[in-house]
């Protein structure tokens, strides 16, 4: 993340109770760290306790009142309702945990293509399922797809079917919910997290700094990989505007263009 860059300007989400899955890093807690500032209480969850609490550490303070983490894997059924028992009622959830497998389809076991839907998309219906009844009125769920959903490249077939089918998923929920809940989606291009800066240095086969990530988004229409901040900045956005759903907000720079 570039902390030169200014943060975009925070939204008002005072008094509101946001749950945040895949909080420890990248734009769940960048989203988890805007939220919290804006007067949100969060709750956050990852399957690392101590990655979680490390990083939510940085954003209030060891004790810090409005902030909740829970150590869960929203991916086993347990798991997922333990988050919600813990977190209550809620007024928006943010669903950014996701797995990409990449390869060539011809080559993918079948193991790897369960495991793209089980992640973006199950989860996806189970986290849903779980949240209708702990939603308020007006509350919303944000989820999180990725530019290959529209613009998919060799060798990423498997995950770029997922993406696609969950953004299906969030158009056809949205008319599930209203008008008591909204739906959304983000999908985020080329967007500087740990998840690129392995991909990178998968890629490349050798350590990835700053300008090595400064390099990867030259391509880009609007010249450089965006921040965290910038598409945790798109979600809280749906979450704030309540004539918006069933929709997916391109967070890309431009890159779906090409």
């Amino acid at each position: 993340m570039n902390e030169s860059r200014p943060a975009p300007v925070n939204l008002n989400l005072s008094d509101a109770r946001i749950l945040v899955i895949g909080a420890s890093s990248g734009i769940g807690l960048a989203a988890a760290a805007m939220a919290y500032r804006a007067g949100a209480s969060v709750v956050g969850v990852a399957r690392d306790e101590a990655s979680l609490k490390r990083s939510f550490t940085t954003i209030g303070g060891p004790d810090a009142a409005r902030l909740l983490p829970i150590a869960a894997d929203a991916r086993d059924p347990a798991g997922l309702e333990s988050i919600f028992t813990r977190a209550g009622a809620v007024d928006h959830v943010l669903l950014t945990a996701g797995f990409a497998a990449t390869g060539p389809a011809r080559t993918t076991p079948w193991s790897a293509l369960e495991s793209a839907y089980r992640d973006r998309l199950a989860t996806a219906y189970a986290v849903a399922q779980r949240a209708a009844p702990a939603l308020t009125a007006g509350g919303s769920l944000v989820f999180t797809s990725g530019g290959f959903a529209i613009r998919p490249a060799a060798d990423t077939s498997v995950v770029a079917a997922g993406l696609a089918a969950l953004e299906t998923f969030v158009r056809g929920l949205a008319l599930e919910l209203a008008p008591r809940n909204r739906v959304n989606a983000i999908r985020p291009g080329r967007i500087d997290t740990p998840m690129l800066r392995g991909a990178l240095a998968r890629t490349t086969g050798g350590p990835v700094d700053d300008e090595s990530v400064a390099a990867a988004g030259r391509s880009i229409p609007l010249g450089r990989i965006g921040d965290a901040r910038e598409a945790a900045h798109a979600a809280l956005f749906l979450m704030a505007n309540s004539y918006i759903t069933g929709v997916t907000l391109g967070v890309d720079g431009g890159q779906g263009l090409r």
